[in-house]
């Protein structure tokens, strides 16, 4: 179609928007007569008056089958590109929210762990103490029956004489 068929046809589909009291130069009136005699004149003539529609992925003109409203346009390339990209989106928003369900049953798993090992950690500081403290008093009762056992080995042997008059 040469740039000049293709402006008049624009100006054709446009005629719908302007007002119809405005008159329409002569020039205008030839132009109009030249596209009417093309091959899809009835179409183009019917497509201004809202009466069909041109199939966009096609090129192809579509005729309401009854007078009246043209039939609205099979989903375009457009809007199926878009109900793709909608239908992907909400499909990847899924898969974010299992993942972000994932990620918190995970994150609450390791607060479980951590909580469970530190309380673990204080109970074996507990011990630890406890172990420690004993330590302390078995070395320290150690130290005194040592002090004990030495301080009876330098005490004097006592006589059985004197073991009998003790015990008296």
């Amino acid at each position: 179609m040469s740039p000049r068929q293709h402006a008049l046809e624009f100006h054709l589909l446009n005629l719908k928007a302007l007002p119809l009291i405005q008159p329409v130069k002569p020039s205008r009136v030839e132009e109009h007569r030249t596209v009417l005699l093309d091959r899809d004149a009835l179409e183009r003539l019917m497509a201004v008056a809202g009466k069909a529609h041109r199939e966009q992925e096609h090129g192809t003109w579509n005729i309401a089958a009854a007078p009246g409203k043209a039939a609205p346009p099979a989903t375009s390339g457009r809007a199926a590109h878009l109900q793709r990209l909608e239908r992907d989106l909400a499909e990847r928003m899924e898969r974010l929210q299992q993942q972000a369900r994932e990620l918190a049953r995970r994150e609450a798993e390791l607060e479980r762990r951590e909580s469970s090992l530190a309380e673990r950690e204080a109970a074996q500081r507990q011990r630890g103490r406890s172990m420690a403290l004993r330590l302390e008093q078995l070395v320290s009762a150690q130290r005194r029956l040592q002090e004990l056992s030495r301080m009876l080995q330098e005490r004097a042997p006592v006589s059985k004489a004197d073991a009998d008059a003790d015990g008296r």
